[in-house]
C-alpha cells in the first residue's frame, strides 16, 4: 500500500480547485453571530473550506488586506507629440524633427528645412545629400534640443 492510499479520500484529491467565494462570504458573515458555539463552528468550517483549495487564514487575511486598499492610480505616462527623436545619420528624420518644431527656428533655418522636405535643396547637388547638408541639419537639431 502506497502513502497516498493511506490518506483519507479528501486529502488524495489534487488541490487545484478555485476558492468558492460565495461560501467563504457566507462563512465570514456567520462570524458576526452572538453565539460562541456558532462562531467556533464557523471558524472551523472556514478553515476547512480554505484548506480544501490549499489556502489558510493567512491567505484570507492577505486577500482582505489587498481588497481594502484603494486601487493604485494608473502610472502617469508622459504623452509626447510629434516625431521620434532624430537619428543623426538620417536626413529625413532630422528634417521632420526640425519641421515639427520649426517655430523655434529662425526664418533662414525654417526655409532650409522646408526646402529639404520639398527636395528643392538637393537640386543643386544632383539630388544627392551632401555632408554639409547633414551637418547643417545636425546643427539645427542641436539648436532645437538645446531649448
Amino acid at each position: 500500500m502506497t502513502a497516498t492510499q493511506k490518506l483519507p479520500r479528501r486529502s488524495r484529491t489534487k488541490k487545484t480547485a478555485e476558492v468558492d467565494v460565495t461560501k467563504i462570504t457566507k462563512l465570514i458573515r456567520l462570524l458576526a453571530s452572538d453565539r460562541d458555539g456558532e462562531v467556533l463552528a464557523t471558524v472551523s468550517a472556514l478553515k476547512r473550506a480554505l484548506a480544501a483549495v490549499g489556502k489558510d487564514l493567512h491567505d484570507l487575511a492577505n486577500a482582505t488586506e489587498t481588497g481594502f486598499k484603494p486601487p493604485a492610480p494608473p502610472p502617469h505616462r508622459q504623452v509626447t507629440w510629434g516625431p521620434p527623436p532624430p537619428r543623426p545619420d538620417n536626413w529625413q528624420s532630422m528634417a521632420w524633427f526640425a519641421f515639427h518644431r520649426r517655430f523655434d527656428l529662425c526664418t533662414e533655418d525654417r526655409g532650409f528645412i522646408e526646402d529639404c522636405l520639398l527636395g528643392t535643396t538637393f537640386r543643386e547637388t544632383d539630388d544627392q545629400v551632401m555632408t554639409w547638408h547633414l551637418e547643417r541639419l545636425r546643427r539645427i537639431v542641436a539648436i532645437i534640443q538645446a531649448r
